[in-house]
């Protein structure tokens, strides 16, 4: 979201600062029971079943923001064409119940909402994220630029209780506990198993399709530190996104605005102060595995201009 603004598609600012990761891998595309044919993870079904449902309406959170390159990617993947769907905007508790409707054939976002729509026997989860690229960085600890100089102390406590919550929330004999927390009114408002499988990583995908089970590579929160650094070549990789993908039509200052964006300094001192490694791949290459592609942060065109 913050590149999203910062370049023009989801707003026209750069005062939203990433101070630091929250989480990778845990989202995924779910699609319509109508649509079952693509199977589980399956690109050239999927194509397929999109081309034989006409020009469907999906549906993710927010323009420019993971869910929605998550499905751009993935789309381009299956070789579905920009023109041969439909990309709506919509919150994340509201997806289940437009599927529900037929208003959308299928959604990107993050959990419980998927696993809602498999238990509901309304869709089935076709791709998780970690499948399209694993220990993919997702939400992030977002401040404006006031917050972070005027209460930089304020921050810096705040960084600080989030990295020993993450400590805590990877630790695989405390996720269950966690899902019966969230799963309250008052927060996520799902049934608590319906937030625990996902969260330990035991997928009931629907459909027939049966269980897949993710073993570290689920959704995490920590991983010693690796989850939590914001490093500069993820956010390349989005804006070389933005350019491919057809939200912009000519290449972005790409060091200008990530070196605006994100806190590094402030993350590293933060991090030293509660004893966790920064990792030293801030701009080191990396693969997407949905299709092979090796991003190299130093050569973003390659990756921009790729068909």
């Amino acid at each position: 979201m913050p590149l999203s603004v910062a370049t023009g598609i989801g707003g026209d600012s750069r005062d939203l600062k990433i101070a630091m990761m929250l989480n990778q891998n845990g989202q995924a595309i779910t699609l319509a029971s109508s649509l079952e044919a693509a199977g589980y993870g399956d690109l050239e079904a999927a194509g397929d079943a999109l081309a034989r449902a006409g020009t469907p309406a999906l549906g993710m959170t927010f323009p420019g923001g993971t869910h929605d390159i998550w499905l751009r990617y993935w789309l381009a993947a299956t070789g579905t064409g920009r023109d041969d769907v439909k990309i709506d905007p919509i919150p994340p508790p509201q997806m289940v119940q437009n599927m529900a409707t037929s208003a959308v054939s299928g959604f990107c976002v993050g959990e419980p909402w998927n696993a809602v729509a498999v238990r509901q026997g309304i869709g089935f989860t076709h791709l998780a994220t970690q499948d399209l690229w694993e220990h993919h960085p997702e939400k992030a600890l977002v401040v404006n630029a006031g917050f972070a100089e005027a209460k930089a102390d304020v921050l810096r406590d705040l960084m600080g209780a989030v990295l020993q919550a993450a400590r805590w929330l990877d630790e695989p004999d405390n996720r269950s506990e966690a899902a019966d927390t969230l799963g309250a009114e008052a927060y996520v408002n799902a049934p608590p198993d319906e937030i625990r499988g996902r969260l330990t990583g035991v997928y009931d995908l629907g459909a027939g399709l049966g269980e897949t089970t993710f073993d570290g590579n689920q959704m995490r929160f920590f991983r010693d530190g690796e989850v939590n650094f914001p490093r500069r070549a993820h956010a390349h990789w989005f804006l070389a996104q933005y350019q491919r993908l057809g939200y912009l039509t000519e290449p972005p200052p790409y060091a200008e605005i990530v070196d605006d964006l994100i806190l590094t300094d402030l993350y590293a001192e933060v991090a030293a102060a509660e004893g966790v490694e920064v990792p030293d791949d801030d701009m080191a290459p990396f693969e997407v595995q949905l299709d092979e592609v090796t991003f190299d942060p130093a050569d973003p065109e390659a990756e921009a201009t790729r068909t």
